[in-house]
């Protein structure tokens, strides 16, 4: 047929068949009402047609069966109303649409299937029944318009393979991953297992080329945190993502570990500026502890101990600033280590003088005491310092994480 095939005010009981139609114009179904609640109550499988409008009123009880149909035009169902409510309401598999595909403000009780349709120009959902499910893995299309909080209820939506290159209403981060997340049942026990990756990653592409940098990550870190909580990791790999989102939010916030090396460094400074001040942070070189234990000076080549660059340069690995080999914790000193006079800000950061009010008459904490606790403490400091800092590198340098 040449021209449209205008279906308006039917009503009809039983399969209304157009497999295989060559169509000219559209196929109009307003204010229709076809009944086959056994069956499909309208196919068009295969046809070629200009449009397909089924809205103004059209009501369906049955399948409307439009897979592998070819669609010149729009396909339209806004003010339709679609019922199979134990099957398929709508069925479009596989069918190609050069134009919009309109699924807003229209009833659907059963699934709407557009899994692997190819459509041209923009997918339209509105506010659609909650009874509605909808699968469109596979599917493309140009443009998706829509508004994340009219969406569907937890586990009726299958967006896996879904690929559209801009979205009309981006929306904030946080509704659109809630939107990613409604591919989930809605009972959480069942969600193990159930994560899919790349409609996250598809959606974050899109938000970085729309110029959406900040709420791209946004949506990648939600990625993070739903691998590790609903993906099927074996113990290993669920242990490593905690790491991972722990440290550096999995790549995304590699700074993360290096506010965790301040905290390190700065812990790290009072407790060995405390030993210091207590005379159990002593040289490494025998000749020079010997120097000391004699109430000799250092030997003047021998690098004097500072606090703050000692905390730094023993969580640090490969760089070395020459203090982590020249002093470390041991047996007590007779004496404060005496080096020249400096001023306050010396005093405070590489002496660490303040910390003597902590024990003034050095009875709370025996200096032997102190000597194994820092020697333990150093052990586990340099470990966390070696992680840390490791960890902000990677992260830094997209070595890990950004899954």
């Amino acid at each position: 047929m040449r021209g449209s095939v205008l279906l308006r005010q039917v009503q009809a009981e039983g399969e209304v068949r157009l497999n295989g139609a060559e169509i000219g114009g559209g196929l109009e179904c307003g204010g229709s009402n076809f009944k086959n609640a056994t069956g499909r109550a309208l196919t068009a499988e295969g046809a070629k047609i200009g449009s397909v409008l089924l809205r103004e009123g059209f009501q369906a009880e049955g399948e409307v069966r439009l897979r592998g149909a070819e669609i010149g035009g729009n396909l339209e169902c806004q003010g339709g109303s679609f019922t199979n409510a134990d099957g398929v309401a709508l069925n479009a598999r596989g069918a190609k649409v050069v134009g919009v595909v309109v699924l807003g403000n229209f009833q659907a009780e059963g699934r709407v299937e557009l899994l692997g349709a190819q459509i041209g120009r923009q997918l339209v959902v509105g506010r659609v029944g909650e009874k509605t499910g909808m699968d469109l893995s596979d599917t493309s299309c140009n443009v998706l318009e829509d508004t994340p909080k009219e969406w569907l209820p937890f586990g009726e939506l299958v967006l896996d393979g879904f690929v559209y290159r801009r979205l009309k209403e981006p929306g904030d981060p946080t509704s659109r991953l809630n939107w990613l997340r409604l591919q989930m049942p809605r009972d959480k026990a069942k969600r193990r297992g159930k994560f899919r990756p790349q409609p996250y990653t598809q959606l974050a592409s899109v938000l970085r080329m729309q110029g959406h940098d900040a709420e791209a990550k946004t949506v990648l870190k939600g990625m993070a945190k739903d691998r590790r909580q609903w993906a099927d990791l074996g113990w290993t790999s669920h242990a490593w993502q905690w790491v991972l989102w722990i440290t550096i939010r999995n790549g995304y916030e590699p700074l993360r570990a290096l506010y965790a090396l301040l905290v390190l460094w700065t812990v790290g400074f009072l407790a060995f500026g405390w030993g210091y001040q207590r005379q159990v942070i002593v040289p490494s070189d025998k000749f020079a502890y010997e120097s000391l234990t004699s109430y000799k000076p250092l030997p003047g080549h021998y690098e004097p101990f500072c606090a703050l660059v000692y905390a730094i340069d023993t969580a640090l690995p490969i760089i070395s600033l020459g203090q982590r080999e020249h002093w470390h914790p041991g047996a007590a000193l007779p004496k404060p280590t005496q080096n020249e006079a400096h001023g306050s800000l010396y005093n405070v950061v590489c002496e660490a003088t303040f910390t003597r009010r902590w024990d003034p008459r050095a009875t709370r904490v025996e200096a032997s005491t102190l000597a194994t606790l820092l020697a333990a403490f150093r052990s586990v400091y340099i470990v966390l310092g070696w992680f840390f800092a490791s960890m902000l590198v990677a992260g830094v340098s997209g070595l890990v994480g950004h899954e």
